[in-house]
């Protein structure tokens, strides 16, 4: 996990320790709303297109 190009970017300027707990809570919030059939998040969005 965490291997992505863009998630190591965001952790790079930080120090070892805490890009760890960076992963750590990730994992962590992953692994909690892992429903053995997927990761969902309880969540809404509206999808708006405007024309003229």
């Amino acid at each position: 996990m965490c291997s992505r190009p863009g998630f190591d970017a965001l952790l790079a300027d930080l120090d070892a320790a805490v890009a760890e707990g960076a992963r750590a809570r990730l994992r962590a919030t992953l692994d909690a709303h892992d429903t053995g059939g997927g990761v969902y998040f309880d969540s809404r969005a509206w999808i708006v297109t405007a024309r003229r």
